[in-house]
C-alpha cells in the first residue's frame, strides 16, 4: 500500500473472490501405428474425420498399409463417446520419408544419385532443426521435397509446379509439345488462370517478372485419399521471391506457405534452386520446364523394404517411447490413457501395459485402461484363466490407476469394408467421457443407463455368470452381450486388489478431479505468508468447491482441516503449508439383494416392516 507524504486520498483494491478452477475429467490420449502424421508429438484430436485427415484413414488402395487398421480403429472407438482425444503416433526409429525426384534428373532425389530409403524426419520440429547446409545422415542439401511424415503413405505423393515456363497459354511454336500444352491444360483447369507476377510484385518489384507459382500435390496412388489420382493440396498465387507478402501482409513465399501449411510435404529452402533461378533482369525461370515430382523411398522401417507384417514387433519400442512425452503433467493434460494390443505375443503386449501402468502409478492423476490379449478370440477355451495369466504377467498390475477389461471387440472398418479385432481399452476410457458428459465423473460408467458399447458386432468372450464372479475376484471387468440390451459393460473395479474405496473406478475418478482442482487452487498460496488469514482463506476456496459436489451426490460429507493445528510453528518455520481434506465418497451399488417374503392375510405390514 503506498504512503502518502502529504494531504491527499489512495485508492487500492483487493480480491477475495478466490474459487476452484474446473479441471478436465474427460481428455483421452492413445499411442499407437498409424501409417501417417507426426511422431513422437502428442497431438489434439476432436473427431475421427480430423484423426483421418492427420494421421491416415486406412484406405482400400492403401495396399500394405492395411496393416495398421486395428490401430486405427482403435484410436477412433473413443470419438463415438468423447471429442477429445491426444493421439501419439509411434513408429519405427529406422522408418524413413520418401523424397521427390523428377524425371528430368534421372532417378535420383533432387539431382544427386539414387538412394534406396529417404532420411527419417519425424516432425516439423526436427525438420527446422536439420542443417541442409552440411551433409547429415540420410539427408543432402540437393534434395528438395520431402513427404512431411515417414512411412509408405508418402510414396502415393505427386507434386506439380506451375509456372509461366511450363503453363502459360502464350507459348511459342518453338515451344510447343504435347509435354506442356498437357502442363497448360492441367494448370488451367485446376487453378482457371495461368500463373504470370504476384500483385507484389507488380505494384512494388516492377522490375521482376514472373515470380508467381502455383502448386498441386496428387494422391497419385490413392494410398491417402482412396483415389488414384485425387488433388490433396492446391496453392495458387505463390511467390517465388523470398519476402514478398500478399495483399493483407503475409508472407507470401512459397517455400514459407508450404512448410507452414501442407499436410503432406516440406520443400528444403537450401535446395531452391533446383526449381528455379533469378537473373540478373529480375526475371525467374524455372529450371527445367517440367518441375514434375514423384516421391519414393518412404518405408515403415523393416530393412529398408516396407513390407510390414506383425513379426515387426512394433510397440516394444516405439510405443514405450510415449512414456517421456506422457510423464510431463505440467503441459500434458490427460484423464484417461490408452495404447494398442498386439496380437499373438504376450510378452510383447506386457512390454507396452507394464509402461502404460508405470505411467499412471508416476502420475496418479489419470485411469489407465488395460485390455485383454488381442488374440483371446483364437483361444478355443478356459478365456477366463487366460485372461487372468495375462494379468498376472503384469508388474505392478494391482493399482486403482487401472481399469482391465476382459474382451476384445469385433468391429467394422467402413473404409475396407471388413470386419476387425480391436482391443476394448478406448471404448471403457469413452463410457468414462460418456458419463461426464451426461452426469458427473464421480458416477459409474457401467451398467445399462451409461455402459452400453457403440458399434460394436460381437465379443470375443461373454463370460457367464461363473467366468465373471473368477474376473472380478481379480479385478477385471467383464463385457458381456444381453439379449435385447446390446453389449454392456457390466463392472466398475479398478485393478487395486486390497479392500479399499479405491477399488471402484468412480471413487478414484471422484478423488483424481479433486485433487487435480484443489491442487490447481493451491498455487495461489505459493509464496504468501503461512498465517491464519491466508489458511483461512484457502478452506473458503474449497469449501464451496466440495459443498457443490456434496449437493451432486458426488460425496456424502467432507471436512478441511487447515489452521494451527497442522500448521505448527515448526510445520510454518520449514516454509511448508499443509491442508487436510477428509472426503466420505459416494459408492456405486455393485450387488443388489431384493427378498420377498410370503405372508398370511390376517398379518399387518406394519408389524412386520421393522
Amino acid at each position: 500500500m503506498p504512503t502518502l507524504l502529504s494531504a491527499g486520498i489512495s485508492v487500492t483494491e483487493s480480491d477475495l473472490i478466490a474459487y476452484v478452477p474446473p479441471v478436465s475429467s474427460s481428455i483421452a490420449a492413445y499411442v499407437g501405428h498409424f501409417n501417417w502424421g507426426p511422431v513422437d508429438e502428442l497431438v489434439n484430436v476432436s473427431s475421427e474425420k480430423e484423426l483421418a485427415t492427420i494421421f491416415g484413414a486406412p484406405n482400400i488402395n492403401a495396399g500394405s498399409q492395411l496393416e495398421f487398421i486395428p490401430s486405427y480403429l482403435t484410436a477412433a472407438a473413443f470419438f463415438q463417446y468423447g471429442n477429445s482425444m491426444r493421439v501419439m503416433r509411434a513408429a519405427s526409429p529406422d522408418a524413413t520419408n520418401s523424397v521427390g525426384h523428377s524425371s528430368i534428373y534421372g532417378y535420383g532425389y533432387g539431382y544427386e544419385d539414387t538412394l534406396s530409403t529417404g532420411p527419417n524426419i519425424k516432425n516439423k520440429e526436427e525438420f527446422d532443426l536439420l542443417d541442409f547446409a552440411v551433409a547429415e545422415e540420410g539427408i543432402r542439401k540437393n534434395e528438395l521435397l520431402f513427404a512431411r511424415y515417414p512411412g509408405l503413405l508418402g510414396n502415393s505423393l505427386e507434386v506439380q509446379f506451375y509456372h509461366a515456363d511450363n503453363a502459360s497459354a502464350s507459348f511459342t511454336a518453338a515451344e510447343v509439345s504435347a509435354l506442356s500444352l498437357g502442363v497448360s491444360s492441367q494448370c488451367k483447369r485446376l487453378f482457371g488462370k495461368y500463373p504470370e507476377s504476384t500483385k507484389f510484385t507488380v505494384d512494388n518489384q516492377p522490375d521482376n517478372k514472373h515470380d508467381e507459382i502455383y502448386v498441386a500435390i496428387f494422391d497419385s496412388d490413392g494410398y491417402i485419399s482412396g483415389t488414384p489420382g485425387a488433388v490433396l493440396e492446391l496453392y495458387q498465387g505463390l511467390s517465388l521471391k523470398d519476402g514478398n507478402k500478399t495483399s493483407t501482409g503475409s508472407n507470401n513465399y512459397y517455400v514459407d506457405v508450404i512448410n507452414t501449411s501442407s499436410s503432406f510435404i516440406y520443400i528444403n529452402a537450401s535446395a531452391v534452386q533446383i526449381l528455379a533461378t533469378e537473373d540478373v533482369d529480375g526475371f525467374f525461370d524455372l529450371t527445367y520446364t517440367l518441375p514434375n515430382f514423384i516421391f519414393t523411398g518412404g518405408t515403415h522401417g523393416i530393412d529398408g523394404t516396407g513390407v510390414v507384417s506383425n513379426n515387426w514387433n512394433p510397440g516394444n519400442v516405439e510405443v514405450s517411447l510415449g512414456q517421456d512425452f506422457l510423464l510431463d503433467t505440467e503441459n500434458t493434460i490427460i484423464d484417461l490413457l490408452c495404447a494398442e494390443s498386439f496380437e499373438s505375443d504376450m510378452n510383447l503386449e506386457s512390454t507396452v501395459k507394464n509402461k502404460l501402468l508405470a505411467i499412471a502409478t508416476k502420475r496418479m492423476d489419470l485411469i489407465t485402461f488395460i485390455s485383454a490379449p488381442l488374440d483371446l478370440y483364437r483361444q478355443p477355451s478356459n478365456k477366463a484363466q487366460y485372461i487372468i495369466n495375462g494379468r498376472d504377467h503384469l508388474s505392478n498390475a494391482s493399482t486403482s490407476f487401472a481399469f482391465y477389461d476382459n474382451t476384445p471387440v469385433y468391429v467394422y472398418n467402413k473404409y475396407t469394408d471388413k470386419y476387425y479385432w480391436i482391443p476394448a481399452c478406448t471404448h471403457m476410457a469413452g463410457l468414462c467421457a460418456y458419463t461426464d458428459a451426461i452426469t458427473d465423473p464421480w458416477f459409474s460408467p457401467a451398467g445399462l443407463n451409461r455402459g452400453q458399447l457403440r458399434g460394436v458386432t460381437k465379443l470375443a468372450y461373454n463370460a457367464n455368470q461363473q467366468d465373471r464372479d473368477d474376473l472380478y475376484n481379480n479385478n477385471i471387468n467383464a463385457i458381456i452381450s444381453l439379449p435385447g440390451t446390446g453389449i454392456v459393460l457390466y463392472g466398475d473395479k479398478t485393478g487395486l486388489s486390497r479392500p479399499s474405496s479405491f477399488d471402484r473406478i468412480n471413487v478414484r475418478r471422484l478423488f483424481i478431479m479433486i485433487e487435480k482442482a484443489c491442487k490447481k487452487a493451491s498455487k495461489y498460496q505459493l509464496f504468501e505468508l503461512n498465517d491464519e488469514f491466508t489458511q483461512r482463506a484457502f478452506r473458503n476456496t474449497i469449501d464451496p468447491y466440495l459443498r457443490d459436489i456434496k449437493s451432486r451426490r458426488g460425496i456424502i460429507d467432507y471436512a478441511i482441516v487447515c489452521d494451527a493445528t497442522n500448521n505448527t510453528p515448526a510445520v510454518v518455520t520449514t516454509n511448508r503449508f499443509v491442508a487436510d481434506i477428509y472426503i466420505k465418497p459416494a459408492f456405486s451399488i455393485n450387488y443388489i439383494q431384493l427378498n420377498f417374503i410370503a405372508t398370511r392375510d390376517t398379518v399387518t405390514f406394519t408389524q412386520i416392516s421393522g
